[in-house]
């Protein structure tokens, strides 16, 4: 009953996520960002780099949280929907019926649909960290007086990089307690 609840309540605020912003960003944290204040892309897209802590410069990029958010919201009534089937099927069916020697009696639909929903998310989430959150990694920096530019390239977080990410997302709302009694400058 706990799970229906935290489900239900995990889609109220995915359907509150998708209408609370029409615009989702993100920020791409890199030391080759202190080399200069604007970025550009090969795609001709420039962004400011805005200092930030340890030695590091930030570009802000339009987030794929609008995805992941609908992506949620159709997981989430789908599993509601088979977790009502599975339980017509427990309610009528004998706990000794089988079928071909398998106990019928157990939450099937939802158990293979959980195991696919989630191998679905780790694949994407691969790739993501893979190819996010720029589509090219050639960059070019310009210095804050325009007088001095620089081409370097970026590569994608991968695995490691992008759990740091959301880790640092979700404890910086804990101030000093997750970044230290100096707001986590060394």
């Amino acid at each position: 009953m706990s799970t229906l609840i935290l489900q239900i309540v995990g889609l109220v605020y995915a359907v509150q996520g998708l209408h609370q912003s029409t615009t989702f960003e993100m920020s791409w944290c890199s030391p080759a960002f202190v080399l200069g204040g604007t970025a550009f892309d090969l795609l001709c897209g420039n962004y400011t780099v805005m200092p930030a802590d340890n030695g590091t410069g930030c570009i802000t990029l339009p987030g794929s949280q609008s995805q992941w958010l609908s992506a949620t919201v159709v997981v989430v009534i789908l599993q509601l929907v088979v977790e009502v089937v599975d339980a017509v099927i427990l309610a009528l069916v004998n706990s000794k019926t089988k079928w071909r020697e398998i106990k019928m009696k157990r939450p099937w639909c939802t158990m293979f649909l959980g195991i696919s929903i989630w191998a679905t998310f780790v694949g994407i989430g691969v790739i993501q960290t893979m190819s996010f959150p720029l589509p090219a990694h050639a960059i070019a920096l310009m210095g804050p007086d325009y007088k001095s530019a620089c081409r370097t390239n970026l590569y994608p977080a991968g695995l490691r990089g992008t759990i740091i990410g959301w880790c640092d997302g979700l404890f910086q709302s804990f101030g000093s307690l997750y970044l230290g009694p100096e707001g986590g400058s060394y």
